[in-house]
């Protein structure tokens, strides 16, 4: 029973042994109070990492405001640069292949 104990409170047998009763007696006491310890503190982590309903709400209204500004950046920056290719287009129609193409590379580049 004593080896089973040790095993199962992963003490492991080591070098020392314990021979009298009195000592096995403060090795398993020892044993049980070092792995309610090891798991309080991994309870207590745990908790402390995890959200409560209202941090949780709080922190996906973040996310979601956050996403929200980045979108708004991209539009910005896709309509500017349409209407910079629209504006490019037109003025020169005369050679039209050199022209869209230039400004579409500067389009993607500006993109990215």
């Amino acid at each position: 029973m004593w080896n089973v104990i040790v095993t199962l409170a992963t003490v492991g047998f080591g070098e020392f042994t314990l021979k009298t009763s009195l000592g096995r007696l403060v090795g398993l006491i020892t044993a049980f109070w070092g792995t309610f310890i090891v798991s309080y503190f991994v309870v207590t982590v745990t908790n402390m990492l995890t959200f409560a309903a209202p941090e949780e709400k709080s922190y996906i209204l973040l996310q979601r405001l956050h996403y929200k500004e980045e979108l708004k950046e991209y539009a910005v920056n896709v309509l500017s640069n349409a209407f910079r290719h629209k504006i490019v287009s037109m003025q020169y129609k005369d050679d039209e292949n050199y022209k869209v193409a230039r400004a579409y590379r500067n389009l993607r580049a500006s993109t990215l």
